[in-house]
């Protein structure tokens, strides 16, 4: 119990020193990147497996755009949706000396599979999430992935946090997968 009240002394005044130490001081942010490394350095979780689509799901799907279109008619229903996967949310903007203090958040969207049309509209997926800090971010899928994806439709409520600053209008929820070959 004594050594690890001891080692905690040492790390708070560790970090205590590097804060008013000059942003040049090498050895304090090297010390400080172990204690609190930035998410390039832990690496991500494996991201979720995707089994390839098969023609039937290829030949059925619309594209984010006629999903966009024919929203009033598709809310509520299964849809498969082809697009490529985009980070949809944001970052703190605090200032700090040190590397990765501003965190990252938001949802994977999809958009047009041969580049955003519009990226301020991707459709959102619910439950996949992203996650990092300054140095990286960490989503479940790739970004740029070309995927298919099924669920249920749905309008979004603008106002709510979890889809970033994009303003963001469709969601799918439910959401199953599967890689355009």
């Amino acid at each position: 119990m004594r050594s690890l009240a001891w080692v905690l002394i040492v790390c708070v005044s560790l970090a205590v020193a590097c804060q008013s130490a000059s942003a040049r001081d090498e050895p304090c942010r090297a010390a400080l990147s172990k204690m609190y490394p930035c998410v390039r350095e832990r690496g991500c979780e494996p991201t979720i497996s995707t089994p390839l689509c098969s023609t039937e799901r290829i030949a059925s799907a619309i594209t984010t755009e006629d999903a966009r279109a024919r929203a009033s008619e598709l809310a509520g229903h299964e849809v498969h949706v082809r697009g490529r996967t985009m980070f949809t949310g944001g970052c703190t903007m605090t200032y700090c000396r040190d590397a990765c203090c501003n965190r990252c958040g938001g949802v994977l969207g999809l958009v047009e599979k041969n580049g955003p049309r519009d990226p301020t509209k991707p459709i959102a997926l619910r439950h996949l999430r992203c996650h990092g800090d300054d140095s990286a971010v960490c989503c479940p899928l790739p970004e740029g992935q070309e995927v298919i994806t099924t669920g249920i439709l749905e309008r979004v409520d603008l106002k709510r946090p979890e889809y970033g600053e994009l303003g963001l209008q469709l969601a799918l929820s439910r959401v199953e997968v599967c890689r355009v070959p």
